[in-house]
């Protein structure tokens, strides 16, 4: 019996982009065999999602997040075969290094902009209203997030993927969850009773709606 979703209140999504979601060291790409499938998922997961605005423009930061390992420790994660260990595992090991995003590879249907580290600070002030130069925020003000995404853990047939995804929108602004997608066909379809189970929120005012994960 799978547990019930855990959600967990942060208060570390400070001033300008979370440091938490930002991984340290030299870039190095991410793995073929990893990348291809990681942009087809994504790139599924926005085009069909059903709780974007039509006219907001995608803003994803360049920087891969690093998988929350700690959720572990919160009891978020429980994996139960050697399969879902696998899909940690694959998760934090991809985690150890810093990788990238590249704009080109992804298909949303929709406006995109993936920005820079200090892009994403920049454009996280302006949508938290801490940025009060009208100049600087012009660019950002179309989009209501900046989205921070995981290198997906996947299994060893990438037929099911294990994601992190963060929306920060300034100050104790944004929230997130860990989730596993199951790809079936050309479909991946988020798993509702799955091992991960966590999603996490920051004091948001007004809050932000836990169902609309994406």
């Amino acid at each position: 019996m799978r547990t019930a979703i855990r959600v967990v209140t942060l208060t570390v999504l400070c001033f300008g982009a979370a440091g938490w979601l930002v991984p340290q060291g030299a870039t190095v790409p991410l793995p073929r065999e990893v990348a291809d499938d990681a942009y087809a998922l994504y790139s599924y997961i926005y085009q069909h999602s059903n709780w974007l605005d039509s006219s907001e423009q995608m803003a994803v930061a360049e920087d891969i997040a690093p998988f929350r390992n700690d959720a572990s420790a919160g009891g978020c994660l429980k994996p139960e075969t050697s399969e879902e260990r696998t899909m940690v595992d694959n998760a934090i090991r991809l985690s150890q290094d810093k990788h990238k995003w590249e704009a080109q590879h992804f298909s949303f249907g929709r406006p995109l902009k993936v920005l820079s580290e200090t892009q994403a600070k920049e454009a996280i002030d302006c949508i938290g209203k801490f940025q009060k130069d009208q100049n600087i925020c012009q660019p950002y003000k179309a989009m209501p997030y900046v989205r921070y995404l995981s290198a997906p853990g996947f299994n060893h047939d990438h037929t099911r993927a294990l994601v992190q995804i963060s929306r920060v929108c300034g100050g104790l602004c944004g929230n997130g969850s860990v989730s596993v997608y199951r790809k079936i066909r050309q479909s991946w379809e988020r798993e509702e009773r799955s091992f991960a189970t966590c999603i996490w929120v920051a004091l948001a005012s007004p809050p932000l709606p836990l169902w609309a994960l994406d």
